[in-house]
């Protein structure tokens, strides 16, 4: 996680959620998405943090819709990551 991200002590990370191409456009993405947010809420989690690359733009929309805020980008390797925020 960078520096530049601001988590709180109880932060839950959503980390490689995928869904498979031929199940896109059926609402598993954000169905998985809640369902992982609702464990972190009742978990007493104060926020979830994630990351995903810009090029991925149906993840992106879906982070956003779902209240997400972006926080920042950061480099690994060949590839630009955007760091998201819910608090909760």
């Amino acid at each position: 996680v960078p520096d530049f991200l601001a988590t709180p002590p109880r932060t839950a990370r959503l980390h490689r959620m995928r869904v498979a191409p031929e199940r896109w456009r059926r609402g598993i993405g954000k169905e998985l998405a809640r369902v992982a947010i609702d464990w972190a809420r009742e978990g007493k989690h104060e926020s979830v943090i994630l990351e995903t690359t810009p090029q991925q733009e149906a993840a992106v929309s879906l982070y956003r819709s779902l209240g997400f805020t972006e926080k920042g980008r950061s480099v690994l390797g060949p590839y630009e990551l955007v760091w998201f925020q819910l608090m909760l």
